[in-house]
């Protein structure tokens, strides 16, 4: 499916995760990035990107999954615009 994320929209393709409520995106800068085709969303850009604050240091809230086939995600948790659009013009 494709959502818009940021502000201005952002377009990226998404697979619904009813395991979480939460969605991943790649973000700029990337480093040790899944090769993707699509551009990667870029936060500096977006004017509602905003980074989760935590009881660390820093106040980040850095994450790291690793699933059973040994990929991981790994970054730092944000908040952001999410827009979907409905396909068959209904809301």
């Amino acid at each position: 499916m494709k959502l818009q994320i940021g502000t201005p929209p952002f377009e990226i393709e998404a697979v619904l995760d009813t395991g979480s409520e939460l969605i991943w995106t790649q973000c700029l800068p990337c480093l040790h990035c899944y090769d993707q085709k699509a551009p990667i969303f870029d936060p500096s850009k977006s004017s509602t990107f905003k980074e989760t604050r935590c009881n660390t240091p820093d106040h980040s809230c850095s994450y790291k999954i690793v699933y059973d086939d040994k990929s991981y995600t790994q970054g730092t948790l944000a908040t952001e615009t999410v827009t979907i659009h409905s396909t068959s013009g209904v809301p």
